[in-house]
């Protein structure tokens, strides 16, 4: 089969996804992605043919750039040249529904939509207006496509999800991110590290990290939160000034740094106030690192509280607070959720082979359907 993935992300979470299901696809098939020119594709594999767009690297630049006509109608072209059997989007919330619209007359269409709900990330009335321009463009989205992607069964309640035909929507999860080398020359730290990772977003909820870190800093000596990632600290910075245990690197974090700040934590916090699914659970899973979580999104599916890490509720500090420390006073404890959610990781259910064959399988679904 020859298939068309098209992803507008450049760096970070979104093209690694991207680049994992399709060396996994390659295997027996045809596969093209279509990415932006400047993007990171160190993790395609030579099987994968990589097709580059004129796109900015930057997000908000790319995304204003794909709503102009010259720029569509070069990439209907350079689709058009792959000549796909299936054509599949990646990270909907960044294709205008106009795409699809043209798409579904040539081409069967997957889409699959990783936010199928507006995560509030603005002032007030930002967020209205983001959630309804989200919620009308995957809307129409869905209408376009022969086939839906979601990553968790839970995410099937949202509103979006529920109006579309059950049988037009598949849950296929995340799959491993064993991906990240580890570093063997890497030497051990001391003190215990509590690993913040990701884009700095208010509904990361990080105030309630800073919170419970200085509810428990009394009981844990040499304690260190790091914060990693690129976005607005200044919400925060006065919560976390003259506080030498907050250790911050506010930019992006490539990959090798990435692996040495996972291999240096001893337990990764995720505190969200809102959210669908992310990549990070099964990053930490790789590391052996377990995770304490809030309940929101996929994350309780993900995470087996007590097994591979702890859930808590969303904004309750203190919650988080003594979840952060029974795992960081209990080295026995901690480490064996880390082995469990290494070894959930790596079991079928997150296998990329498993996740190809589930893919492939709603290919030929969405071909018989645009057939018909």
């Amino acid at each position: 089969m020859k298939i068309a993935i098209v992803t507008f992300a450049a760096y970070g979470a979104g093209v690694q996804y991207t680049a994992q299901l399709a060396n996994a696809l390659a295997a027996g098939n045809q596969v093209s992605v279509l990415l932006p020119a400047d993007a990171d594709t160190a993790r395609f594999t030579k099987d994968v043919s990589l097709i580059k767009l004129p796109l900015p690297f930057n997000l908000m630049p790319a995304a204003f750039k794909a709503l102009c006509p010259g720029f569509m109608s070069l990439f209907l072209k350079m689709l058009d040249g792959e000549k796909p059997d299936v054509v599949h989007l990646v990270f909907e919330h960044r294709f205008p529904f106009f795409y699809a619209c043209k798409l579904r007359r040539s081409y069967p269409l997957v889409v699959t939509m990783h936010e199928p709900k507006a995560i509030p990330n603005r002032g007030w009335a930002a967020n209205l207006l983001v959630a309804a321009l989200q919620f009308i463009n995957n809307s129409l989205l869905a209408r376009c496509s022969d086939g839906i992607l979601i990553h968790s069964e839970n995410l099937k309640s949202t509103g979006l999800i529920s109006n579309i035909p059950a049988d037009k929507v598949h849950v296929v999860p995340i799959g491993n991110f064993s991906f990240l080398p580890k570093n063997p020359h890497y030497s051990e730290k001391t003190g215990k590290n509590v690993l913040f990772f990701g884009r700095i977003a208010p509904y990361k909820g990080l105030e309630y990290l800073i919170e419970a870190a200085n509810m428990i800093k009394p009981s844990v000596p040499g304690l260190t939160i790091t914060i990693a990632g690129e976005g607005d600290l200044s919400k925060y910075s006065k919560m976390i000034a003259d506080q030498s245990f907050f250790a911050v690197l506010n930019r992006y974090i490539p990959d090798d740094e990435s692996a040495n700040l996972f291999q240096a934590a001893d337990l990764v916090v995720l505190p969200y106030t809102d959210g669908t699914q992310t990549l990070l659970i099964s990053l930490a899973g790789s590391f052996n690192k377990p995770a304490v979580v809030t309940d929101v999104g996929n994350f309780a599916d993900t995470v087996e509280d007590g097994i591979t890490g702890l859930v808590v509720p969303p904004r309750d500090a203190k919650a988080l607070a003594e979840a952060m420390l029974k795992l960081l006073a209990n080295d026995e404890l901690r480490t064996s959720m880390g082995d469990n959610a290494c070894r959930k990781m790596k079991g079928a259910k997150y296998s990329w082979d498993t996740i190809a064959a589930d893919t492939m399988a709603i290919y030929n679904e969405a071909i018989a359907s645009h057939a018909s």
